[in-house]
């Protein structure tokens, strides 16, 4: 990965072991001699700064500033000025302590993590360091070691995860010093530093791009090649890209020098063993679904750097991909009233309902992310289902992957218990009831107080135990819409005939999928030729019950298989929704989102 030389000089030693006299006193001592005796091995002018007091106070609030200091950094030749802790100019990181057994990972024993709070905070602390970097940088890797006593490990840290080597004593061994001569003489794209995003500083488009894109002079501008077509962006809108693996996706609004026009460019890391979005996107468009984006232009970052593809240890591979389309919109959350919030989810309903029918794709990951909010010069709203990576043959049975799909905070609640269940129309049909009621709890008109609301919005984060999980969101939706104290009429109705059939059905299925007995049959959707209603009665068979009991019991069973049909296909939903957008009273009503308690 980092190329090694032709020959040593002078003013390049070849590697040797590092000096270090251990144990040692403190840990003060210990970076002393690190630094020491590997500064010989530096590229000129590359630095390093012993951090571990001075945490980076400028990066995202999302991270715990006085978390975001490593033991030391390391800085190139371009940041020769930087003595403190800034984590958008550090190269490499290293965490060095003093002690053999605080090392997070096994040698030879299974498995590879340690299981000790010890092990367990160092690798938290790297994880953010990691993350950190990513999200600050363009990076496509992020390389750090780690030091116990006189045992290092090298890491080298992708999208799929990280990678680590086996420990070696640096006395005795000269890999370390090998690593740092060979990174600190590497190219930054060997390095792992995305060299397709452009800094554009003398750039004769970058006026135009920074007027366009309402940028001050300070901020920084991007020249990004998708295809043919160059585009310029700043800073991503979007937070996917705050963990530390995954696809890592930023949207950024982007200037188009082509058009002059304000597009939207998406960066990610797609799993090959999925269609490129683009091509999801193509055979929807060939369909005539509606409300869906106009794909401008994508492609795989296809360059000679191998770094710009990752494979994770379940042998999953990602490339680095880029799609750009031609509607930016807005955030669900900007809804003016609880019509315009009903109407755009219509939207976004229509067009999975189309890609069911007419393409057969179901989008498996409907989430307040994944709707998109337009306006139209008039400033009416409309809506669009975006984000399709993810989209799969609703024929298929088989998994592509052994992860599960789809934001968990909107999951239908049997995907939350049966995780290995096949994903069918009725879970995201269920999923954009939830997203209502999300938006409804975490930025509607209720006459909840704050800390009413965010005990509501627990049950969407929950994630304890699949069972626990279920039932919380379950009593969520299984208790009257007159608890959540709306104060629109038309939006409780609304609710009102959506949750009450929705919680009959979740129970329905409850039941018919505790009839589904091997793995293979849940993976694969299957059960029983027979016909719901009397698979369901079956599970009950064995029960002893009195006649009145036994009919009380099948009244209930068939009003809960009544509800659930009403879920198997996008008809009962969509009516309900065109049914109330018809009050024309409603439409009138300022019942604006007031401030997200919550991000999704």
């Amino acid at each position: 990965m980092l190329p090694a030389p032709k020959s040593y000089s002078e003013s390049r030693p070849a590697p040797h072991p590092i000096d270090i006299s251990v144990p040692v006193s403190n840990k003060n001592e210990l970076y002393s001699q690190v630094i020491t005796g590997l500064d010989r091995y530096l590229a000129r002018d590359w630095h390093w700064v012993d951090t571990s007091t001075l945490p980076d106070k400028t990066i995202h609030p999302v991270y715990n500033y006085s978390a975001v200091k490593p033991d030391v950094v390391l800085y190139s030749a371009d940041a020769v000025a930087v003595e403190g802790n800034s984590m958008r100019d550090v190269d490499m990181f290293a965490e060095l302590k003093t002690e053999k057994i605080t090392d997070s990972f096994e040698s030879k024993r299974s498995p590879f993590e340690r299981d000790s709070k010890v092990a367990r905070e160092i690798r938290g602390q790297i994880t953010v360091y990691n993350t950190v970097i990513q999200t600050l940088q363009h990076r496509t890797r992020v390389f750090s070691f780690s030091l116990h006593g006189a045992v290092a490990r090298l890491i080298v840290h992708s999208r799929a995860g990280s990678k680590v080597s086996q420990r070696f004593d640096v006395r005795l061994d000269n890999s370390l010093s090998d690593y740092i001569d060979r990174y600190t003489h590497a190219a930054p794209e060997q390095r792992g530093y995305d060299i397709t995003f452009i800094r554009s500083r003398d750039d004769p488009l970058a006026e135009a791009a920074r007027k366009s894109l309402h940028l001050e002079d300070n901020a920084p501008l991007f020249k990004v090649l998708v295809g043919r077509d160059s585009f310029y962006i700043s800073q991503p809108f979007t937070r996917s890209h705050l963990w530390a693996v995954g696809r890592g996706t930023k949207c950024y609004r982007a200037y188009a020098p082509r058009s002059k026009q304000i597009v939207l460019l998406k960066d990610t890391w797609r799993k090959t063993e999925y269609e490129k979005e683009g091509t999801i996107y193509g055979l929807l468009h060939e369909r005539k679904v509606k409300n869906i984006p106009t794909v401008l232009v994508d492609q795989d970052v296809e360059t000679q750097n191998p770094l710009q593809e990752a494979t994770g240890a379940n042998g999953a591979r990602m490339k680095h991909y880029r799609i750009v389309l031609n509607e930016v919109g807005e955030p669900l959350s900007n809804f003016k009233s609880s019509w315009e919030l009903v109407k755009v989810l219509f939207d976004a309903f229509t067009a999975h309902q189309q890609a069911v029918q007419y393409a057969n794709l179901l989008h498996r990951d409907v989430s307040v992310g994944n709707i998109l909010l337009l306006r139209t010069e008039d400033g009416e709203a409309r809506g669009m289902l975006i984000d399709w990576e993810f989209a799969k043959d609703n024929d298929k049975v088989t998994a592509r992957l052994p992860e599960r799909t789809g934001t968990y905070q909107f999951l239908s609640l049997r995907l939350i218990q049966k995780p290995r269940v096949k994903h069918c129309v009725a879970d995201d049909i269920e999923s954009f009831v939830y997203v209502l009621l999300w938006l409804i709890l975490n930025c509607g008109s209720v006459r909840m107080t704050e800390q009413e609301r965010r005990s509501h919005l627990k049950a969407f984060d929950r994630k304890d135990n699949n069972e626990d999980a279920h039932l919380s969101k379950f009593g969520l939706i299984r208790g009257p819409a007159g608890d959540l104290k709306l104060i629109t009429l038309q939006l409780r109705l609304l609710l009102e005939s959506l949750l009450n059939p929705l919680a009959d059905a979740v129970r329905f299925q409850v039941a018919l999928d505790d009839t589904t007995k091997t793995k293979e049959d849940e993976e694969a959707g299957a059960g029983s030729e027979m016909e719901p209603l009397k698979q369901v009665q079956l599970r009950f068979a064995g029960m002893e019950l009195d006649d009145t009991a036994a009919r009380r019991l099948k009244v209930e069973l068939t009003e809960q298989q009544r509800a659930w049909n009403l879920f198997q296909s996008h008809d009962y939903v969509r009516g309900e929704m065109e049914r109330v957008l018809q009050d024309k009273r409603w439409k009138e009503i300022t019942d604006s989102a007031g401030p997200l308690l919550l991000r999704e």
